[in-house]
């Protein structure tokens, strides 16, 4: 069983991060995006084929599942090349704010 002490969680959140760093190497040269790396190995972790890491609650997963979106569009935003938004600009700020606030009838 793993020590859930708090040497244990740093020792599995370093193994995890360390984890990361080479999908991410690895995704790069296969030409596979590293998000689907990352869900693999969520996969793999998960409660059905090791179970180590096991969610029996939906909110925590949903919890968990936001804070990853929001890391990944943070990073997403910090690679966008500028050159590749100018020609989308104007249609991105009509659809962000006419688009999201008119309402169907």
């Amino acid at each position: 069983m793993i020590d859930y002490t708090i040497n244990g969680i740093i020792l599995i959140s370093g193994a995890f991060l360390l984890m990361g760093v080479l999908m991410t190497k690895v995704s790069a040269r296969a030409g596979v995006p590293s998000l689907v790396l990352f869900m693999v190995i969520g996969m793999i972790l998960g409660s059905d084929i090791t179970g180590l890491i096991y969610f029996s609650s939906a909110e925590i997963a949903q919890l968990v599942g936001v804070f990853a979106l929001i890391i990944i569009l943070f990073e997403g935003g910090l690679q966008t090349q500028w050159k590749n938004i100018r020609p989308v600009l104007g249609t991105s700020l009509v659809l962000a704010t006419l688009g999201s606030s008119l309402q169907p009838r």
